[in-house]
């Protein structure tokens, strides 16, 4: 049995988090195979990056987890 996933709903224009690297990415285009072309900077250079699954981004409520742990350690760090 095969089953096809497609992915969430994304827009151009859209601010993501690309999980490889935790940068700040824009999709630029939906391609005709729905796959993702985004564009992002890393270490002052700009590229471009074809994504093709949803786990490649990380999603806002998973972000906020992630966020809130590295607060805590940031804090745990400060107060030493």
């Amino acid at each position: 049995m095969i089953y096809i996933v497609e992915m969430k709903r994304y827009y151009v224009d859209q601010k993501v988090l690309l999980r490889k690297n935790l940068l700040l990415g824009q999709v630029v285009r939906i391609l005709p195979n729905g796959n993702l072309l985004v564009s992002f900077y890393e270490n002052n250079i700009f590229k471009y990056e074809v994504v093709t699954d949803d786990a490649e981004i990380v999603e806002e409520k998973e972000y906020e987890v992630i966020r809130h742990r590295i607060n805590t350690i940031n804090k745990l760090l400060g107060d030493t």
